[in-house]
């Protein structure tokens, strides 16, 4: 089903939502008969040209008589688009946490070392990063529960 908004700053979060959420390339439609004037459908049309202009999505442009419409828009560059909107992606959230989790713990370098995610790619790598983060802090709730633990 295809995902139409009104507001453009909800549309490029949904589309960031769903790329951390592991969708490559995910794509968000206007909802032209949803707009309640001719102003509101241009306000939401500037926001979304200054994020293709930053190089964060790309626009699709309709065919026929819809030729001057947005069809869709695309995300071109995560990166670009967590700056634009200000927005902290969920992996260095995951990874801040789990240092705040394993500062000062009592645990072996390798268990810290595992809650770390590579920087070399974002998307899946997030979800990657989420799963790290949630190994380590389920094994360090079970080594400090572990009779005899200073934990």
């Amino acid at each position: 089903m295809a995902r139409r908004f009104t507001d453009a700053i909800g549309l490029l979060n949904d589309l960031l939502n769903r790329f951390e959420a592991g969708a490559a390339s995910p794509i968000a439609h206007p909802d032209y008969p949803a707009f309640p004037s001719v102003v509101a459908a241009d306000a939401f049309l500037k926001q979304i040209r200054e994020a293709e202009s930053a190089g964060a999505v790309s626009l699709g442009w309709g065919r026929g008589p819809m030729r001057d419409q947005v069809a869709h828009v695309r995300l071109a560059s995560a990166e670009i688009l967590y700056r634009y909107l200000r927005r902290t992606p969920a992996s260095r959230i995951a990874e801040d946490a789990a240092v705040r989790l394993v500062a000062g713990a009592a645990m072996h370098d390798s268990l810290k070392n595992s809650a770390f995610p590579s920087r070399r790619g974002m998307g899946a790598g997030e979800n990657v990063a989420r799963v790290r983060f949630v190994r380590c802090r389920d094994t360090a709730r079970r080594v400090r529960s572990r009779p005899g633990h200073p934990g």
